[in-house]
């Protein structure tokens, strides 16, 4: 929506290309929001109290795929065009459905196979008469898209034994990713970022 919008005229029109310091802000503005309505409005209250150690062994590892997910789906829009991207998006069944695979969870059905491989044949339909291919965009593509399926699969792992709200989830998860897109950037952004 409009926060893709802003990232878009700031990143191509403005020339600001700094994707993973973008993404950093728009985490930290979420884990902002989520602050005051978790505990200074108490709207959406905590309804499980971690440990710091337990809060690192579970939020992290989904804070870091959802990192990856956004740095890398982000930098995705230098070299795609946004059609293109929006037709690439109908493979994250496909991927969710891989990872789950090759993580040693239960295979999926064969129903499920067959509807997921029908929407991968209509994405690459549809992708067909892309002109403007990049291999760097469609690399950054795939980690971005199996960043965020292995980010599903932990959630369902580690987050299964737990009942979050949406407000608290996004309190717990865009921390630990904000913080995450921040030292990224500090490490690959800030040698090259001129104000």
């Amino acid at each position: 929506g409009p926060c893709l919008v802003f990232s878009l005229k700031l990143l191509i029109l403005a020339g600001f290309h700094h994707t993973v310091f973008t993404t950093a802000v728009s985490q930290a503005a979420c884990a902002l929001v989520a602050l005051v309505l978790v505990r200074v409005l108490r709207i959406a209250p905590l309804t499980v109290r971690f440990s710091w150690a337990d809060w690192a062994m579970t939020f992290v590892p989904i804070g870091l795929c959802v990192c990856v997910a956004l740095a890398t789906g982000n930098a995705v829009y230098r070299y795609m065009s946004i059609s293109f991207i929006e037709m690439l998006k109908g493979f994250s069944p496909a991927a969710v459905l891989l990872t789950h695979t090759l993580l040693g969870k239960p295979p999926p059905s064969r129903r499920h196979v067959v509807v997921v491989s029908c929407i991968g044949i209509g994405s690459c339909i549809a992708t067909l008469g892309e002109v403007h291919l990049h291999v760097a965009g469609l690399f950054l593509y795939a980690v971005s898209i199996f960043s965020d399926a292995l980010r599903l699969v932990a959630v369902n792992g580690l987050l299964s034994h737990i009942k979050l709200g949406v407000v608290e989830s996004v309190y717990h998860v865009a921390s630990a990713s904000s913080i995450l897109l921040l030292v990224l950037s500090g490490l690959i952004e800030e040698p090259h970022r001129h104000w």
